[in-house]
């Protein structure tokens, strides 16, 4: 598993030029590619492991309870 770290971002709109707050967790660098300016907004830090190959994946899904 791969550990990520993520949280939501303050982005700069390219329609009005105001600032934001993101409405989705991302990395840097997925922010940055959507505003160079971006931002993290504090308190909003998380980390997360995502699976690098598909029987990761796959054992993952299989390790979770089944939903009621």
């Amino acid at each position: 598993m791969k550990r990520i770290e993520v949280c939501a971002w303050y982005l700069r709109s390219e329609a009005t030029g105001k600032r934001y707050k993101s409405r989705w967790k991302m990395t840097r660098e997925d922010a940055l590619v959507h505003d160079p300016h971006a931002e993290p907004v504090p308190g909003t830090e998380e980390s997360r492991e995502i699976p690098e190959s598909e029987a990761e994946r796959l054992a993952r899904q299989m390790s979770k309870p089944p939903r009621p």
